[in-house]
């Protein structure tokens, strides 16, 4: 029994000591901070670059939408009359990457009365990047085609997308 208490004891002085060895020992703490500033994707047309002509007796004219007021327009809307088939009118525009970081043009897309309104734009292609800063030259081409007919009205939409430069 007097082994035991002697073993207990003993054990006990043993662990105050780790305990106290522990306790006594010097500690330092280091913190390291990041700040992350993400940058803007922005792609617009410049208002006071947008052009149209049209076949002779056609005429177009357009009107463009601010939708983030930074003086570039994200939308813009052709309005052609006295359209025949074979007439064609061409709406030349510049796209803008006014961002921080490249855009890449993930799609286009020309969709509405395309049978009747042939829709082409050039200047602009999907998978191209534009460079911070960066502008391309574009050309919209409206052509009537035979499918269309007297005293009515179509539309087509032209719509470009832009992501970031490396999303997939």
């Amino acid at each position: 029994m007097k082994g035991k208490l002697a073993a207990i004891f003993a054990t006990v002085i043993v662990a105050l000591v780790i305990v106290g060895f522990a306790y006594g020992a010097w500690s330092e703490t280091l913190t390291i901070e990041g700040n992350v500033t993400t940058g803007q994707l922005n792609v617009g047309i410049r208002r006071d670059n947008i052009d149209c002509s049209c076949s002779d007796e056609m005429t177009c004219s357009w009107e463009g939408f601010d939708d983030d007021a930074d003086d570039y327009y994200e939308r813009i809307k052709v309005t052609v009359s006295n359209g025949y088939p074979g007439g064609q009118c061409s709406v030349t525009f510049e796209v803008h990457n006014l961002g921080t970081i490249p855009a890449k043009i993930k799609d286009i897309s020309i969709t509405g009365n395309t049978v009747q309104v042939a829709a082409t734009l050039t200047g602009l292609s999907e998978g191209e990047i534009i460079e911070v800063g960066g502008i391309r030259s574009c050309k919209l081409t409206l052509e009537v085609t035979d499918q269309a007919e007297e005293v009515a009205t179509y539309s087509v939409t032209v719509t470009i997308d832009a992501v970031q430069f490396n999303a997939p």
